[in-house]
């Protein structure tokens, strides 16, 4: 194209679009003066047959934008204009191409908002009202964006319906009204502020209903409170939490009165259960790899569909390093510890992979030692526990019994699993749809399980024959090496 106009036709290229701006800005002022222009603007883009429509009414102070020879934005401060929307689309999913991956699993369904935007120097505006279906979301708000940004919005959301822009996720409609104003970005900064408050009237997610819910947060002078109240059938609870912020070391500080959760319903068990209790935790972190915990809870009850318990309180201390972990956890008779030689993240993903080779193992029936004990963390585990316990109590809440409960294992990817335990008195609850008639047997057994070269296994048990009243057999042991298949 240059060649033909330039070589072929002989045109001097003297238009830029500089030059067109820098000559259009001269104009406006020459006509304009010490005065204020109106301009309106009205159009539509088609594409593919799928409309954008919109109405735009403008209002621009004097030197709305000061331009140099060249064409560039001098100073952004003399900014200053007012815009009044009317916009509605149909189908404009033609964008999600343009943004990549921005857009992602999102769907845009039809639209129409209607508002105005301000800009005055460095302060934007906004008020508008955006409706989608029966949906309606009411904005309104000021950022200033000079030096320190600053900013203070308010937004509310009335049955709008999340799955019509996220239609794989599980959140529905949702009523909410939240207001937040402060200055700053930074939370770990004493110069940043923050005030916000919230109200869910209704929040639906799966089949979970929500409702009810509320919350107040404020950040002042290197220190965070954040306040939450839940009232409704799934969750009656009242939180509260503080943190002293600092890029070195922060306190965190944490309470709920937690008067009802109910667990089946949350989808946690697949029993009915409620949980009520009190719990407190304090913390201090250095936001990156160390933390510590220091966590009490009492007046714990559960309740199942037939039985009410009230377990002794709990007391849990966890350090978290670098290189170690350590769990200490007490209630009543329970007395559990834990000591890991790498970090908690570290561990869960050895631990993942672990699981996932036995599996693999066993669905191919057959034992390779060496394989399951590359992927073994350092682990050393000891529990010790009776009847008077959190832990017996929620297994009495599901059907299950005993007397008492040792594990002492300790895992290493060079010696392999070592260790053993016994549970006594196991009663795992009463036989329904058999009669005396029917064939069917209870074994009670402790297993020393050692992973090792020599892959010993050893086996206890006490069996029991539905027909009688009494054990059919007693104590027996068994000694082997563990083959290299299963069948």
């Amino acid at each position: 194209l240059s060649n033909f106009a330039e070589r072929v036709c002989g045109c001097t290229p003297f238009w830029s679009m500089e030059s067109y701006i820098e000559r259009e800005i001269r104009y406006i002022q020459d006509r304009v003066g010490q005065g204020r222009a109106v301009l309106t603007v009205s159009g539509g883009v088609d594409y593919y047959a799928e409309l954008i429509n919109h109405n735009l009414f403008v209002l621009c102070d004097k030197y709305l934008y000061i331009y140099d020879t060249d064409g560039k934005l001098l100073d952004s401060r003399q900014r200053g204009g007012q815009v009044a929307f009317n916009i509605e689309t149909r189908n404009i999913d033609w964008l999600k191409p343009l943004a990549g991956d921005a857009l992602k699993g999102l769907r845009l369904p039809p639209l129409s908002a209607t508002g105005t935007a301000q800009v005055h120097g460095d302060t934007y505006g906004l008020q508008a009202q955006v409706r989608e279906g029966r949906g309606r979301l009411d904005l309104k708000g000021t950022v200033t964006s000079g030096g320190t940004l600053t900013y203070d919005i308010d937004a509310a959301a009335r049955q709008v319906n999340v799955r019509h822009f996220l239609p794989k996720d599980s959140i529905g409609l949702v009523s909410a009204h939240v207001k937040a104003r402060g200055s700053g970005t930074d939370f770990l900064s004493a110069a940043t502020r923050l005030k916000a408050s919230g109200q869910i009237d209704r929040l639906q997610y799966g089949y979970w209903d929500l409702s009810g819910m509320d919350f107040d947060a404020q950040a002042s002078k290197g220190y965070a409170t954040l306040t939450l109240n839940s009232d409704n059938d799934l969750l009656n609870a009242s939180v509260t939490a503080g943190a002293k912020l600092a890029r070195k070391l922060s306190d965190v500080t944490f309470s709920t009165d937690l008067r009802q959760a109910d667990l089946h319903a949350l989808g946690f068990v697949d029993h009915p259960l409620t949980v009520s209790m009190c719990l407190h935790a304090d913390g201090h972190t250095n936001l990156s790899d160390r933390h510590d915990a220091t966590i009490h809870m009492d007046d714990i009850y559960l309740q199942t569909a037939d039985s009410l318990f009230h377990p002794t309180d709990i007391d849990v201390v966890a350090l978290l390093r670098p290189d170690s972990l350590h769990l200490d956890m007490q209630s009543g008779d329970l007395y559990m510890v834990a000591d890991g030689g790498t970090d908690i993240t570290r561990l869960l993903e050895q631990l993942g992979h672990f699981r996932t080779e036995l599996e693999h193992q066993l669905a191919e029936r057959r034992i390779d030692q060496d394989a399951l004990r590359q992927r073994i963390p350092q682990l050393n585990l000891y529990v010790r526990a009776g009847r008077n316990n959190t832990v017996s109590d929620i297994l009495h809440s599901m059907g299950y019994t005993f007397d008492v409960l040792k594990v002492d294992v300790s895992c290493d990817p060079q010696s392999g699993i070592n260790g053993g335990g016994h549970i006594y008195g196991m009663n795992t609850g009463a036989w329904q749809g058999y009669s005396v008639k029917t064939p069917a047997y209870r074994v009670l057994a402790r297993v020393d399980w050692n992973i090792n070269r020599d892959h010993k296994l050893n086996v206890r048990f006490n069996k029991s024959n539905r027909k009688t009243s009494s054990p059919a057999s007693a104590s027996r042991s068994i000694g082997s090496s563990l083959a290299t298949a299963i069948y």
